[in-house]
């Protein structure tokens, strides 16, 4: 893959939630949709998979300590 990371950033503006995410997988030509999408979190989308997993991620503050 390159120097390209897998990992997206996706801003949605002052939404508040994703109602549907489509995603074109062009090796297989497929596209998956995914509906009510969790926001403020990271999520993992696998091909093929029918389910995405919500990955936990520790939250901090900058000149605190990690909580």
């Amino acid at each position: 893959f390159g120097a390209n990371p897998f990992r997206q950033h996706i801003g949605i503006g002052t939404s508040d939630r994703i109602e549907r995410l489509e995603v074109y997988w062009p090796k297989t030509d497929q596209t998956q949709v995914f509906q009510d999408v969790p926001i403020d979190c990271l999520i993992r989308i696998t091909e093929a998979q029918e389910k995405f997993a919500v990955v936990p991620l520790k939250r901090f503050r900058f000149g605190g300590q990690a909580e």
